[in-house]
């Protein structure tokens, strides 16, 4: 393929730009700044586009938005294999907002987009496989390899696209067995759960004998209750024989308290009559003080004999007036002499007949009460036993809900055990099987490989005799890397300078170039690429590219007047 003419509207700083191309070397020299690397993104971006980038150092996208606005893109011309064309490009803020237009310059029209990107329709490569081979950035070229890649170098175009999934499918694999890694239940997790299970099974073993023991108080207790209950009806029957006398109990009592009552009239009647002759007893008391005090008055002369006299006199007459009603009543009481003698007969009948009742009726109380405390125990052991029988009852009901619970639980954990061993085989089984897919993957690849890298290593020892290496001596293993051969082993290339990386990914490139792009070749756009070069080293370089040239054309860029190439 040539490129012909690029057009640029607005790419980054560049502004209505055009170029012109022709075949094999062409050389840019302009200052630093100008915009190279711009020209270079945008000749990239003309065959892939831009696709969007969440990381802002990778997004062409943003960075290469024109900054004085306007149209964002422009045009290019080439001719290749499939025909003369113009690719016009205007890209928006995202993918989304992008169109392109391909024209057929021979006859002038528009002609149907293909279904891949455009750089891959015309060099049979995607965009990373380009960026790998054919564009050389300023700021790091190191050659390296994909699947795709591989594919070209081994000949095998045909199977390019299932060979650049080789390494796809091989990432797939190993993500894959890492999750099936991860979901493969550990054998101490499974050991763990079979304890549990375990510790569950003796628990229901713990639970049975508990069980079995509160069956057996139970039978005991119930047979028991059957006992305490005939007990309790023959103390209930003896009860109930002996309140049949308690209408004679309601008669006794009824009588001592009607005798009790009579007594208490009797005592009163007894009390009056001692209070009338201690009535008598003390006005006579009286009277005779006051004589008494009137004959002392008299004998030491504070009165008169005569006042004292009078005064005895009148208090003489006035006893003696009480003293005559007085014995009028006790004359009429001595003819009811034989009614006092009665009251006591009768207070001594009433209170013989009084304690005669008390005996009576403590006889009737030492039958009864004890009959009545012993039927009230025999209650209380029949409902102290009832109430045991119904804990026994509720810890037994208990007890079977426990093991029923205990049953779930082991039911449970035999399933997941059950589960996690069969879900351990069939994971073991796909592990089995990615592996030896994996292996033979791996396998199948090396061995095609190795049939292709003595003809690299000899191509690029051919290259590599051009530069002066000073003695060392690199090598391109099976997975096309680079490695420096040292008396110590292999190293890999990146521990050396960055001169010599440059140097080894050229070659690297162009090998890669050759074998990778089969018919139609992409123009190679060299960015700046040489200028951790020493001048010896640079001067090599410039035959190189040159030589190269004759076959591929070549876009260079610099701003480096000791950098040009003619």
């Amino acid at each position: 393929m040539i490129i012909k003419k690029v057009h640029i509207d607005n790419f980054g700083r560049l502004q209505d730009k055009e170029f012109s191309f022709g075949e094999g070397l062409n050389q840019l020299l302009n200052e630093n700044g100008w915009g190279k690397t711009t020209l270079s993104i945008f000749i990239k971006a003309m065959f892939y586009g831009m696709p969007p980038a969440r990381d802002n150092v990778k997004n062409e996208r943003k960075k290469y938005m024109p900054w004085q606005g306007g149209n964002f893109g422009g045009w290019i011309e080439f001719a290749a294999d499939k025909g003369d064309f113009r690719i016009t490009r205007v890209f928006g803020k995202t993918p989304e907002g992008d169109s392109v237009q391909l024209f057929n310059l021979k006859h002038n029209c528009e002609v149907p987009l293909p279904k891949e990107e455009l750089g891959e329709w015309l060099f049979g490569v995607g965009r990373e496989t380009f960026e790998m081979t054919a564009f050389f950035p300023q700021t790091n070229f190191t050659a390296s390899i994909n699947e795709q890649i591989s594919a070209g170098v081994l000949g095998l175009d045909k199977f390019k696209y299932d060979l650049a999934n080789v390494g796809q499918a091989v990432a797939n694999i190993k993500k894959e067995m890492l999750a099936i890694k991860k979901n493969i239940v550990k054998s101490s997790e499974i050991e763990r759960l079979k304890r549990q299970k375990s510790d569950l099974e003796q628990d229901i073993s713990q639970a049975n004998l508990h069980m079995a023991d509160l069956q057996q108080n139970i039978e005991k207790l119930q047979k028991q209750n059957i006992i305490n209950a005939q007990n309790l009806e023959k103390e209930k029957i003896r009860l109930q024989e002996q309140e049949k006398i308690f209408a004679s109990q309601m008669q006794i009592e009824n009588a001592l308290k009607a005798e009790n009552e009579k007594l208490s009239n009797l005592l009163l009647q007894k009390g009056d009559k001692n209070s009338k002759k201690g009535y008598l007893i003390g006005i006579w008391a009286v009277a005779f003080a006051v004589i008494l005090s009137g004959i002392v008055l008299g004998v030491i002369q504070t009165i008169s004999w005569l006042v004292a006299g009078v005064i005895g006199a009148i208090i003489t007459i006035l006893a003696t007036i009480v003293s005559i009603k007085y014995f009028k009543k006790v004359k009429s009481g001595i003819a009811s002499g034989e009614k006092s003698k009665d009251l006591r007969n009768l207070i001594k009948n009433c209170q013989d007949r009084i304690q005669e009742l008390n005996v009576l009726l403590q006889s009737f109380n030492n039958v009864i009460i004890p009959n009545k405390v012993d039927y009230e125990l025999q209650q209380e052991i029949v409902f102290s036993s009832k109430l045991n029988l119904e804990r026994l009852l509720a810890q037994k009901e208990s007890l079977g809900h426990q093991k029923e619970r205990l049953l779930l639980e082991i039911e449970s954990l035999s399933l997941e055990i059950e589960q996690k061993e069969t879900n351990n085989k069939m994971f073991a089984e796909r592990l089995r099987i990615y592996e030896l897919t994996n292996d033979y993957l791996i396998e199948a690849k090396d061995n095609v490989s190795k049939r292709f890298v003595g003809p690299i290593n000899e191509e690029m020892n051919n290259l590599l005799a051009k530069f002066d290496m000073r003695g060392r001596e690199f090598v391109v293993d099976a997975n096309f890397d680079i490695k420096q051969s040292t008396h110590a082993g292999f190293k890999e290339f990146e521990y050396s300078s960055q001169g010599y990386k440059d140097i080894l990914s050229l070659c690297m490139r162009l090998i890669l170039i050759n074998q990778v792009y089969k018919n139609d070749k992409p123009c190679i756009i060299l960015d700046d690429s040489f200028v951790n070069l020493d001048d010896k080293n640079f001067e090599k370089a410039k035959l190189v590219i040159d030589e190269f040239s004759n076959k591929i054309q070549i876009l260079y860029i610099t701003c480096n007047e000791s950098k040009r190439i003619y």
